[in-house]
């Protein structure tokens, strides 16, 4: 009977190896997989927030005076309603992984949040105006994020209900 004691304990090292690599690389696959799904899942939640409020409809806006009572209070459920999404879009943000290209899109929704809670405390009767400016640019946030997404994402107010119809 031939010594094949160094040769067996090589296919089996050989094989050893390979198996704990593939193992690895497995293992690897499904965590990246899970990463991007969880990123995906996130903006997709995002995207369905925003899309459901009422505030983000396309409208025609004006200027409106806020001194009638009614007013101020579609402005401030208009600022309650950009407070939450901008909530929203800081826990996308943090459900992205650094340096993921879904984080420009969700960074930049996040400034044109800000820039319009700042521009509805100055010009409280331009506030409609600047809604519509915040929905253009989440618009394009949002484009941005359905392709790396490969998901088509709603436009925000797409899914909110009318007034007349709550009425």
């Amino acid at each position: 009977m031939p010594n094949t004691f160094w040769p067996d304990l090589l296919v089996v090292l050989i094989a050893t190896t390979l198996g704990a690599l593939l193992t690895v690389w497995i293992a690897f696959g499904t965590y990246r997989y899970e990463l991007r799904t969880r990123e995906r899942d996130a903006i997709r939640h995002l995207a369905n927030i925003i899309a459901s409020r009422r505030a983000f409809m396309e409208a025609n806006p004006v200027r409106v005076d806020t001194s009638e009572q009614y007013r101020a209070d579609d402005l401030e459920a208009c600022r309650a309603s950009v407070t939450y999404a901008r909530e929203a879009i800081i826990d996308a943000s943090r459900a992205v992984r650094p340096g993921s290209p879904m984080q420009q899109p969700l960074d930049d929704m996040a400034r044109a949040t800000n820039r319009y809670l700042d521009q509805a405390r100055r010009d409280p009767n331009g506030y409609w105006l600047h809604l519509n400016e915040l929905r253009t640019r989440w618009i394009d946030s949002l484009a941005s994020l359905s392709i790396q997404t490969k998901f088509a994402l709603p436009e925000p107010g797409s899914r909110g209900s009318s007034r007349k119809a709550e009425a």
